[in-house]
């Protein structure tokens, strides 16, 4: 392992060899860097917004729901069964629908731009880790996006 000076060294020798547009992009991800991490509180709407981006059925309801579409897929349901079938695609699509409208909404809430913002810039890090998403994501820019991935 390189002391810190060696490192230091090191890191500027690789600096100094970039051409200019990635240096632009390096210096501004030292920039969010060596900002101070800072202290978000969600609110309440957020918060259920996020949840809505999260929501699945239950492990049981969803062992049910895979019985009933193998058995329609082999002509096998009863008119009972077909009608709960019915109610379980109509709640999927319902999530679905609530899935894909809420990041817009949390967007908005949060004033980034969905046609140039990493979806990852909608969760908090605390969010990333409870959501188990394997990444954080440092630093993007409107413009010039730095993804640089950091396992949590």
């Amino acid at each position: 392992m390189l002391s810190t000076t060696d490192m230091r060294s090191y890191a500027i020798s690789l600096i100094v060899q970039l051409s200019q547009d990635r240096l632009i992009a390096v210096v501004q991800l030292l920039e969010c860097l060596v900002e101070p991490p800072q202290q978000y509180t969600m609110s309440a709407e957020e918060t259920q917004l996020l949840e809505a981006i999260g929501h699945h059925l239950p492990e049981d309801e969803r062992v049910r729901l895979n019985i009933l579409r193998d058995r329609c897929e082999f002509g096998e349901l009863s008119e009972t069964e077909h009608q709960e079938l019915i109610r379980y695609e109509d709640l999927l699509e319902e999530q679905r629908v609530k899935r894909l409208e809420a990041p817009i909404q949390l967007a908005k809430i949060r004033n980034i731009d969905l046609m140039v913002a990493n979806i990852s810039e909608l969760f908090t890090p605390i969010h990333r880790r409870e959501r188990k998403l394997p990444y954080l994501i440092l630093a993007s820019r409107i413009g010039q996006s730095i993804l640089i991935g950091v396992r949590i």
